[in-house]
């Protein structure tokens, strides 16, 4: 880490592969969780205490992969961003003049869209050089746009799931008594 709080490049790239392999244990872990339930819904759906119980476990796991999915994706933008160098030396300036915790923000309250985010900070940073903002007016940004849109499509197909259940929940427990 710089002394302004900024990861390196390579901290960056590690942090996100860190992220990832705990992603994937956790996915590996919901995975497990649900075919469980799915057994448990099928053999002994009398045993409501345990189902819920897995649940909610299975809504933690979902919630906590959904943040670090966000998580990824924000380091993936700041990656893109200074691989790509669109700053050249003006990226000190940034270093210097915004918090890296600020920063992690900016990305994601920009949709993750890069060329919304480079637009945000080269006004932040009270950057005049046409060449960079030339540089970043020719950033696409249909890609970012799509990550944004499939992330909500995630969250919104996950909250189907979680209102399905507890319709279920409510049909078995009125069945139930």
């Amino acid at each position: 880490m710089n002394q302004n709080g900024y990861p390196t490049l390579v901290e960056l790239k590690n942090n996100k592969e860190k992220m990832i392999e705990k992603g994937e244990e956790m996915l590996k872990e919901l995975t497990n969780i649900r075919i469980l339930l799915e057994k448990l819904r099928k053999d002994e759906e009398e045993n409501l205490d345990k189902i819920t119980e897995l649940e909610e476990k299975e809504n933690y796991l979902a919630t906590e992969i959904l943040k670090l999915d966000l998580g990824i994706k924000i380091l993936e933008v700041i990656e893109f961003i200074i691989e790509n160098n669109i700053f050249r030396d003006y990226w000190k300036i940034i270093e210097e003049k915004i918090p890296y915790d600020e920063l992690l923000e900016i990305v994601a309250e920009n949709g993750l869209n890069v060329k919304k985010v480079c637009m945000e900070l080269y006004k932040i940073a009270n950057i005049d050089d046409k060449d960079i903002l030339n540089k970043i007016q020719n950033l696409p940004d249909d890609e970012c746009q799509k990550v944004s849109e499939n992330t909500c499509m995630q969250i919104n197909k996950y909250l189907d799931k979680i209102i399905s259940r507890i319709i279920k929940l409510k049909e078995l427990t009125n069945n139930s008594t």
